[in-house]
């Protein structure tokens, strides 16, 4: 009776061709990152509401590079979310005191950061005490930073501004 066991040579080379078939389906299975892609990407960034509307606390679980912009949405009748622009004059930014300027990016790990509170308020939001067109906004609002690569959104919870007691001179625009 013949045998048509294959031989090692023959096993050895297919073994090989199986290899290299394995190793490209990886390599192209596999997203490429960077290792700063990769610290970021596994960082997770929590927005905490503080006990006061406006009052906000920004932590990370992790070490993360975030966009210096604070930025508020508010919440439009139908659920959607929409930019509330010009805050401060466009200037909301995640800085722990109005004296403070940050860089392209700021460093946020488990210790966190407070930033300034928004006010509510159109003009003075934050840290701008000079305006002449300043009303109180209200409504459910959230606050939104951005990594500092802005690829990557993390939003806070929603929270209310109650619509001001002052008679009918608020107006809202």
């Amino acid at each position: 009776m013949m045998s048509f066991a294959p031989q090692p040579k023959e096993i050895l080379r297919e073994l090989r061709a199986l290899a290299c078939l394995l190793t490209c389906a990886l390599a192209l299975a596999w997203p490429a990152r960077s290792p700063a892609a990769d610290a970021s990407a596994s960082a997770t960034v929590e927005i905490l509401n503080g006990p006061t509307p406006g009052e906000l606390a920004v932590r990370a679980h992790g070490r993360v590079e975030l966009a210096p912009e604070l930025i508020v949405e508010e919440q439009r009748d139908d659920g959607s979310f929409e930019r509330v622009t010009d805050l401060d004059g466009g200037t909301m930014r995640l800085v722990a005191s109005c004296d403070q300027r940050p860089g392209a990016c700021v460093t946020i790990d488990e210790r966190g950061l407070r930033p300034e509170p928004w006010s509510g308020m159109t003009c003075s939001s934050q840290c701008n005490g000079n305006c002449d067109r300043n009303y109180p906004l209200w409504g459910r609002f959230r606050f939104v930073v951005m990594s500092c690569d802005r690829r990557t959104r993390f939003e806070g919870r929603v929270f209310e501004l109650p619509r001001p007691t002052h008679g009918s001179r608020f107006r809202r625009p």
